[in-house]
């Protein structure tokens, strides 16, 4: 199971749910989270160096395609 392994590699811990006693709440570690901020930087600078020459129509055309991608997922 995933959450196993991500929870022995001390990037997220299981809590007691507040209100639920059999079920358990899965949050980020610290550890988790600077992985996490680290990879959402490399994405945006990907996302970045990707469209950077893009012209403002192809700009467009590519937002509003993903848009629309995004509703159907």
């Amino acid at each position: 199971m995933q959450v196993d392994k991500l929870v022995k590699l001390g990037l997220i811990a299981r809590y007691p749910h507040s209100e639920d006693r059999r079920s358990k709440v899965v949050g980020l570690t610290p550890e988790g989270s600077d992985l996490y901020q680290h990879h959402n930087q490399m994405h945006l600078q990907l996302t970045e160096d990707i469209t950077r020459h893009l012209d403002d129509e192809s700009a467009q055309v590519l937002a509003n395609s993903l848009v629309k991608m995004n509703r159907e997922f």
